[in-house]
C-alpha cells in the first residue's frame, strides 16, 4: 500500500533527473531570479509527475514551474500529482 503525503499548496518546480526520475519542489513563492522561494516540501527521485491539463508550465532555468499556485500530493506508485489550486469556499458541510 502506498502512503500519500498531505496536500501541499504552492508553486511547483519540476526538475527532470538524468536517470529518468523527477524532483518536485513546492515553494511559497517565486524569487526575483525565478528560483523557488520558501520551499515547503520536496519530492525527490520520483518515477513520474502527473500534471493536470489545466496547469500551465513556464521555464525556470534548468527546471519547469507552474505559472501559479497548485496542489501537490504523492499518488499511487510514488508518482507526484499536480492539480489546480481550489478557488472559492467550496461546498459547506452541513
Amino acid at each position: 500500500m502506498t502512503t500519500r503525503t498531505p496536500t501541499d499548496r504552492g508553486v511547483a518546480f519540476i526538475k527532470d533527473n538524468p536517470d529518468g526520475t523527477s524532483n518536485v519542489y513546492v515553494a511559497a513563492d517565486v524569487a526575483a531570479d525565478g528560483s523557488p522561494q520558501d520551499v515547503i516540501s520536496v519530492h525527490l527521485n520520483r518515477p513520474g509527475v502527473d500534471i493536470d491539463d489545466a496547469i500551465r508550465l513556464v521555464s525556470a532555468g534548468s527546471m519547469r514551474r507552474t505559472a501559479g499556485q497548485v496542489r501537490v500530493t504523492s499518488g499511487p506508485e510514488d508518482v507526484v500529482l499536480v492539480k489546480p489550486g481550489r478557488s472559492g469556499m467550496g461546498p459547506l458541510l452541513g
